[in-house]
């Protein structure tokens, strides 16, 4: 028989029979396997040249230059503003200059005023003091928060007695109740005045 032709019983049985067999048929003698595609070799990185380097130095120096600049140009305006902040604290300390001198005039006794003329105009400027005063006598207290009615009885008379004095009655001698409230009323009004200026 030919070698070719094979019998049923001479064929191979089990798992992964005739798998060589088939490989051989598909394999024909012109059919070898091709090698892989040459791998394309990627150029390894170059030095940069001593023109990029240059110019890469140019282009940090001109960055650098151009925030210099930019220091330079803020540095101006606060000189300016510096400048115009000087001038105008010049003409404000001239105008407190000439505001104080004004000041000075008014608060001192003019030449042959007599002191009641002098305090009376000093009464008038600082009139909102002097109320205040007799706004806090009148609604005074004691040490223990008691209401002090005597002196709040006395700063009622005289602020009539100063807005009315028409109306006030002759001037007579004062007790020495009346006089010590007066006097408690006078030192009140100082410590207010103390209190404020300082």
């Amino acid at each position: 028989m030919p070698d070719d032709v094979k019998q049923p019983s001479d064929q191979e049985t089990g798992f992964g029979t005739g798998l060589r067999r088939q490989l051989e048929r598909r394999r024909t003698p012109g059919d070898e396997q091709q090698p892989e595609a040459a791998v394309v070799e990627e150029p390894e990185d170059e030095e940069p040249s001593e023109v990029e380097e240059l110019w890469a130095a140019l282009d940090a120096a001109a960055e650098r230059e151009a925030g210099l600049r930019r220091v330079v140009a803020e540095h101006e305006k606060l000189q300016a503003r510096a400048v115009d902040l000087e001038q105008a604290l010049a003409v404000r300390e001239s105008e407190l200059n000439e505001l104080r001198g004004l000041l000075e005039e008014e608060t001192r006794p003019r030449d042959q005023e007599s002191a009641r003329h002098y305090l009376r105009r000093q009464a008038e400027h600082h009139a909102d003091l002097i109320w205040q005063a007799f706004q806090d006598a009148l609604t005074a207290l004691r040490s223990d928060g008691s209401v002090d009615s005597r002196l709040r009885l006395e700063a009622a008379r005289s602020l009539l007695v100063e807005a009315y004095p028409e109306s006030a009655p002759p001037e007579r001698a004062l007790t020495p109740e009346q006089q010590a409230a007066q006097d408690e009323l006078a030192g009140l009004r100082a410590r207010r005045y103390r209190g404020e200026t300082a």
